[in-house]
């Protein structure tokens, strides 16, 4: 897997096919930022990131290729188009107010959105759906370079070509959901404090970095491909790439590689996007950068760092059986040191007693009797001695 968030999208146009261009429209969810959240649901909440195709004339196409840094499959794949038959999605999407023209049974098999009376903004393809995902002849998955390219096939193209009169650009919209852990996630990476086990709360870093087409990140062979299937025909140009990421309301924006464009608090009406819900608060970042002068975008990264207070009855109940644990061990350190002390020291204290010299020791008088002056009856001694 790749050390970063870097992908890759180009078409493969038809042969001798004049030139067109796309929107790329790139949506990452971090709903699994918020343990809180995660602890609540009983059900599976994983990250997941939503790519938007946006071609002004599918006619022109023959694939459409995107290369993920990351190992996907069938199942961890989704269409958005049922989403995107509910007004409230839609218009949350394209920030438009759209009358809109689900398919049926039997019918067109694609989802019209009209922004004008008789005017048609896109049509939306609806892939074909078996029982494990969609359909392999309309969706290719194959595994390439420790990632996986989705291929759009001709199966599926035929069919948004079918609804393309009277002209209007056709929208792909993919839903991949991503593996839990550190390591499984491409773009998204944290980086806790060592010493957060010593504290009742910590700051945890996250940062997303996301690169598109940026040459110098691809592996050789992507890029490789990437040139051969530009070859085959008509330009297809980038005149507009967006990327949004949902955060959850706690984490705070740090750093930024560019100012973002807007910023809202996500509706809870979105709450249904999503099988698992979405966590209430959750402030969507949005970044894009558009075409100047008739020059193509040809590659675009954006950078966001993060910063999470964390702090919960867990971290704090784990913080207070360490201290505790650690003043026992001083406690006993304490004692064992003292006892070692007490048993070097004892030697040197176990010495011989000085002897007493009872001659010149004066014993005091008694108590409440006047001492006797016997200095003259030993000096009578003495001179009875010497005669």
């Amino acid at each position: 897997m790749q050390s970063n968030g870097t992908i890759a999208i180009w078409c493969v146009p038809k042969l001798n096919s004049t030139p067109t261009d796309l929107e790329v429209h790139f949506n990452y969810w971090r709903i699994a930022g918020d343990p809180g959240f995660t602890a609540k649901t009983k059900k599976a909440v994983e990250d997941f990131v939503e790519i938007g195709l946006l071609i002004t004339d599918i006619r022109q196409i023959e694939k459409i290729r995107v290369y993920l840094p990351t190992k996907i499959n069938r199942g961890m794949v989704e269409d958005c188009a049922p989403y995107l038959a509910q007004s409230q999605f839609a218009q949350g999407i394209f920030n438009e107010v759209f009358k809109i023209t689900a398919p049926v049974a039997g019918g067109t098999g694609c989802i019209e959105l009209n922004d004008k009376p008789n005017s048609v903004f896109c049509r939306v393809h609806s892939f074909a759906k078996g029982s494990q995902g969609i359909e392999p002849n309309e969706l290719e998955i194959a595994a390439q370079h420790d990632g996986t390219v989705l291929t759009i096939e001709r199966d599926a193209i035929r069919e948004a070509c079918n609804h393309a009169s009277p002209a209007a650009p056709s929208y792909f919209r993919l839903r991949i959901r991503l593996k839990a852990g550190r390591d499984e996630n491409p773009f998204v990476k944290v980086i806790r404090p060592l010493d957060r086990r010593f504290q009742s709360g910590f700051d945890e870093i996250e940062y997303i970095d996301f690169r598109m087409n940026e040459a110098r990140t691809l592996p050789a062979a992507i890029e490789q491909r990437m040139r051969n299937d530009r070859a085959r025909g008509g330009p297809v140009a980038f005149k507009l790439v967006a990327f949004l990421t949902a955060v959850p309301v706690h984490s705070e924006l740090s750093v930024s590689n560019t100012p973002s464009h807007k910023m809202r608090l996500l509706e809870q009406s979105w709450n249904s996007y999503v099988a698992s819900g979405i966590p209430e608060g959750m402030v969507v970042y949005h970044w894009k950068r558009e075409s100047r002068l008739g020059v193509p975008i040809s590659d675009f990264s954006a950078f966001v760092k993060l910063q999470t207070r964390r702090s919960s009855r867990k971290i704090l109940v784990a913080y207070l059986v360490i201290a505790f644990s650690f003043g026992l061990a001083g406690n006993l350190a304490a004692s064992l040191i003292q006892s070692l002390w007490d048993i070097s020291a004892t030697p040197a204290t176990l010495t011989k007693a000085p002897t007493v010299d009872r001659k010149s020791v004066s014993v005091p008088p008694a108590s409440g009797r006047p001492a006797k002056d016997d200095t003259r009856r030993d000096t009578a001694t003495v001179v009875g001695n010497q005669s």
